[in-house]
């Protein structure tokens, strides 16, 4: 399928009834059916800010020149991890159901076990904290705002999930500079954290 528009340098396809690219979702939101579109699931009015939120990041993300693509979709933002075997992909999703606000999250998705276990593992023999590697990255990049605590499950599409949530203050706006600038921040510290971890990083033979 070819893009719809182009979007502040990052592709946009049209999408109509899923959210992410193929064999990766986002974790159904609770109490919810089905994974409705993003759209389907908040009015158009409250939908507008969020989908600015995403076109603002990916242009920013794009110009740091660490993901091998950058790819905005109606509610997330995919942007697909460089120098891995395994698919993976750092995203921004808004979730929210029905008569509930939105939420954004930021984090790092993947359907390969194997990857998964190979941070888990790392973290193990280290004896590291992700929110501790986490918190250096950012301290690196300036981030001003609350603790970004990370959380890890399987989801239930069987895809690995390490993901915060974005905190947006009751009558800020999703297209507030702040919020843009810590959702920026947070998805390139994202990188720059599991970019040292398990087969998230080359191996010395790739390198070469």
């Amino acid at each position: 399928m070819q893009p719809d528009t182009w979007v502040n340098g990052c592709r946009r396809y049209p999408v109509k009834a899923r959210w992410v690219v193929p064999g990766i979702h986002p974790r159904k939101p609770p109490g919810s059916g089905s994974l409705l579109p993003f759209i389907e699931r908040i009015s158009s009015m409250s939908a507008e800010p969020y989908q600015s939120l995403i076109e603002a990041v990916a242009e920013r993300v794009k110009r740091a020149e660490v993901f091998e693509d950058v790819l905005c979709l109606d509610g997330a933002l995919n942007c697909q991890a460089r120098d891995v075997e395994s698919e993976a992909f750092y995203k921004l999703l808004i979730e929210g159901a029905d008569g509930s606000a939105p939420e954004v999250w930021i984090g790092l998705f993947t359907a390969d076990r194997w990857l998964s276990e190979s941070i888990e593992s790392d973290l193990l023999h280290t004896g590291d904290k992700m929110e501790e590697l986490l918190d250096e990255e950012l301290v690196e990049l300036d981030y001003v705002g609350d603790p970004v605590p990370i959380e890890h499950f399987r989801d239930d599409a069987k895809v690995y999930v390490f993901r915060s949530r974005l905190t947006i203050k009751d009558g800020d706006s999703p297209t507030n500079q702040d919020v843009i600038d810590r959702a920026v921040k947070i998805m390139l510290g994202y990188e720059a954290c599991f970019r040292q971890l398990g087969d998230m990083s080359p191996s010395e033979d790739e390198l070469v």
